[in-house]
């Protein structure tokens, strides 16, 4: 979990997010959930995608390189890429005040009709 959430996350933070929220997780569910992503080839399908999407990374994911997030993008017809520092991969649970405030800009811009 300490991935997961990153090095900057306090350790009580990464014992809730064990301990409470992954933890109460059924095992059939965790399993199914995983299972399903197996073989899953999904990469062609980006170009199809016909609404803006926002990813959000972090700088040093252990998921991901930004270069890698990057190529992905590139593939939509319509994306935003922002990568705030750190080293989290699950970057809302993470930093969820910077997610936010980008996704609230993100749709904004969409109402406002800024998109392509």
């Amino acid at each position: 979990m300490r991935a997961r959430l990153g090095s900057a996350a306090p350790p009580a933070q990464v014992a809730w997010w064990a301990d409470e929220l992954m933890g109460r997780t059924s095992a059939r569910a965790a399993l199914a959930a995983s299972s399903a992503r197996i073989g899953m080839e999904l990469e062609e399908k980006l170009p199809q995608i016909g609404v803006p999407v926002l990813i959000v990374t972090s700088q040093e994911s252990g998921l991901q390189s930004v270069a890698a997030v990057n190529d992905y993008a590139a593939r939509l017809p319509d994306a935003r890429v922002i990568v705030p520092p750190g080293d989290s991969y699950h970057v809302a649970a993470a930093e969820p005040e910077t997610c936010v405030r980008h996704a609230a800009e993100f749709f904004r811009r969409g109402r406002r009709g800024e998109f392509k």
